[in-house]
């Protein structure tokens, strides 16, 4: 086993905090064509290993250093632990020039770590969704690769790629899809970063059951900037009644009941009558997106609604039911909103989920704070309630400019006021 090296500079937390916060690193030569970089930073400093073989010099980010917090052994690392993971790249660079595999399954692909996640991510309410992600975008381009041998260059390859790729529609009843005629090229790189998000928690369940060496291939691996947008869209007041007029009876039931509660509509398709307390006035999501199950507070009309649905009926029925007595299930609701949304002349017209968005705007434009609609949506924090309503909140800025900034056209008083000036600037006779 190597020694590790001694610099008395960053062997501990108090030394390197006392450093000079500069772009330039402080070095330490582990051996003959490997150092370890610490990068003084305002917050916490970073360790990078800097390896050299056959000519070539790549660097590799390893982990914070471990200044403001403790280390987890993981990507928060002491000045020894840093030794240790540059020693280990070294080893893992030299095996793979040598045509040496890593240790670890030799016919492991990209297609079994995406079977490992969802066998283990089994409990996830979106796991359907996300499966059908990563089978439409991963496994037809990498699926087949060896985990091993996965570069950086070949994630990032993936990612362009589909930032690239025309969006696709809904497929049709004969089953055929088409591309979307016109493209959000910032659209499409959210999408991307989407499904980064996703492979990558691929990629890190698959290091952390150590069926991997290495997280390299991934880490680095940087989304698009600047292409979430936070504006939404909703149905204003006015719209969400024609909407409601435009409706069958059945479907009528369900969107009133997305206006009521701000439910997702696999929620709404899942309301038991037992979900209904009349006492309490409020309704139960058992299974929500987030497995965290919660109470929907709902007012009067509320409480009304849901009490008339229930009437006459066993606690275990399905609270919203088509015309034919059936639950609502999955696409359902799609071409009925549609129809809906032309029979009451809003254009363009608007998917299912917008009345999720519309029950937290009407709250959120009324004065409720964030954190109490961020609660009722179900949100894990509040940081997505105010990333998409913050803009709507009543604020003391905005009242200070509507009441005391003046306005400079159609104003009475200040045509008045201008004509008498006038009149005081006339010559005297």
């Amino acid at each position: 086993m190597a020694r590790a090296a001694k610099n008395h500079k960053l062997d501990s937390r108090t030394a390197r905090l006392k450093l000079e916060t500069r772009k330039e690193p402080y070095r330490t030569s582990l051996e003959i064509g490997l150092s370890l970089y610490y990068y003084r930073r305002v917050k916490a400093g970073t360790w990078v290993v800097l390896h050299r073989l056959d000519g070539k010099r790549k660097e590799y980010k390893i982990g914070f250093a471990d200044d403001l917090q403790e280390s987890n052994g993981h990507d928060v690392l002491t000045f020894g632990e840093a030794q240790k993971a540059a020693r280990k790249i070294r080893d893992d660079e030299s095996q793979r020039a040598a045509g040496i595999e890593l240790d670890c399954p030799k016919s492991f692909t990209i297609n079994d770590a995406i079977d490992l996640y969802l066998k283990d991510r089994s409990h996830l309410k979106s796991l359907k969704d996300i499966e059908q992600r990563l089978k439409a975008n991963v496994a037809p381009v990498l699926g087949e690769h060896k985990l091993y041998r996965l570069t950086e260059q070949q994630v990032k390859a993936w990612h362009k790629e589909i930032a690239d790729r025309p969006a696709k529609v809904r497929p049709k009843l004969n089953g055929t899809s088409n591309t979307r005629k016109r493209q959000d090229p910032r659209a499409r790189k959210a999408t991307a970063n989407r499904m980064l998000a996703y492979f990558k928690a691929v990629l890190n369940l698959a290091y952390e059951k150590k069926k991997v060496g290495s997280n390299q291939a991934w880490l680095h691996v940087k989304p698009f900037k600047n292409v979430e947008s936070a504006k939404i869209d909703y149905f204003t007041h006015e719209e969400s009644k024609r909407l409601l007029n435009s409706c069958d009876l059945d479907f009528k039931n369900l969107v009133k009941a997305a206006l009521l509660t701000g439910a997702r509509y696999g929620d709404l398709c899942a309301f038991r009558v037992c979900d209904f307390d009349p006492q309490n006035g409020s309704i139960f999501i058992r299974k929500p997106k987030n497995d965290k199950p919660r109470h929907i507070p709902l007012n009067q009309e509320g409480s009304h609604f849901f009490n008339q649905l229930s009437l006459g009926r066993k606690k275990s029925d399905f609270l919203l039911t088509r015309n034919d007595g059936e639950p609502w299930r999955d696409g359902h609701q799609t071409r009925r909103m549609l129809t809906a949304c032309k029979n009451a002349q809003i254009e363009p017209a608007k998917s299912f989920h917008i009345l999720r968005h519309t029950y937290a705007t009407e709250l959120v434009s009324r004065g409720v704070p964030l954190q109490f609609v961020s609660e009722l949506l179900g949100h894990s924090d509040t940081a997505i309630t105010h990333k998409h309503y913050a803009h709507l909140q009543p604020n003391a800025l905005q009242d200070a400019v509507r009441q005391f900034l003046p306005e400079y056209e159609n104003q009475e008083n200040n045509v008045t006021e201008l004509k008498t000036s006038a009149k005081s600037l006339q010559p005297i006779s």
